[in-house]
């Protein structure tokens, strides 16, 4: 079904384009008419116009008055008619013309329209559908620009991944619709958290969220975590369940690098998952950073 309605559009705009460029000739041959009319009907003017002004002496001439008017006034009536022709000509052509203009209009909002809908395409594909902030597809698309970019420039790049604290023990507890809204809530904190436009977060997956930090050293990535901690204590949502806490916490692994183009992106991804999971392994509602 998806592919016929896309064969489908496509067989329209093909229709439109072709409707275009049938109209285009079509006007194109109408001002080669009205143009030819015109110059015909401005010869005939000029030859009326020196006929009249030399008023020649018939009868010297053996002309009788009577054949030169008939003449005279057939070459008006052929005015008369090449200025209805060039008139018809021109309505016409206009005509076309401004049906042109509309069909180029039609065009041109339909590509307006187009592109709107593929930018909430690029949108929808790029986001997660729970919590609104990126997905892990656009993660891994940012990281690989970033680690490029950053490994031209000899600058630092940080990541942080963050893990709730006993998340399936939650939704045991309260129920999976007060899981999603414990997702909701925190990627709301970690929006709240960054402060630079090129920050990037994300949800890794399940429970897991990534942000990842151009140009900051370790040390900037640690106070970042640390923000976060603080944001979640200020959250104060209940988990009766957790084993470190009677709120929801989290535990954070960091890592921080100068890219290199020896060393894989995915390196950078390795290192705070081995230090999130050194966080947890050491008791949970902390961070630990790692620097390479």
């Amino acid at each position: 079904m998806i592919h016929s309605s896309g064969l489908a559009g496509a067989d329209m705009e093909s229709a439109r384009f072709a409707d275009i460029e049938a109209l285009e000739r079509e006007n194109a041959a109408l001002r080669q008419e009205v143009e030819r009319l015109r110059h015909a009907h401005n010869n005939a003017l000029d030859v009326v116009a020196e006929a009249t002004s030399r008023r020649p002496d018939t009868a010297s001439l053996g002309v009788q008055p009577t054949t030169v008017g008939t003449e005279m006034a057939a070459l008006r009536r052929e005015i008369e008619d090449l200025k209805i022709m060039l008139d018809t000509a021109t309505s016409h052509a206009d005509e076309i013309e401004a049906e042109l203009y509309e069909k180029h209009a039609e065009i041109s909002r339909l590509y307006k329209q187009l592109s709107t809908v593929n930018r909430e395409l690029q949108t929808l594909a790029n986001s997660d559908g729970l919590t609104g902030i990126a997905n892990r597809r656009r993660f891994d698309e940012v990281l690989a620009q970033e680690w490029r970019r950053h490994s031209r420039q000899s600058a630092d790049l940080a990541l942080i991944l963050l893990d709730i604290d006993f998340f399936k023990a939650f939704n045991d507890t309260y129920g999976h619709l007060a899981g999603d809204g414990c997702l909701r809530q925190l990627a709301q904190v970690l929006v709240q958290t960054i402060e630079r436009p090129a920050d990037l977060i994300a949800r890794y997956g399940g429970e897991e969220f990534a942000l990842l930090l151009p140009e900051t050293q370790l040390a900037g990535a640690l106070h970042v975590a640390e923000r976060i901690r603080a944001q979640l204590v200020d959250l104060n949502l209940p988990h009766e369940s957790s084993g470190v806490s009677d709120r929801v916490t989290a535990s954070l692994g960091v890592s921080a690098t100068v890219p290199t183009a020896y060393i894989a992106a995915e390196t950078l991804v390795m290192v705070a998952d081995r230090a999130l999971y050194d966080a947890k392994m050491q008791g949970r509602d902390r961070f630990i950073g790692v620097e390479f």
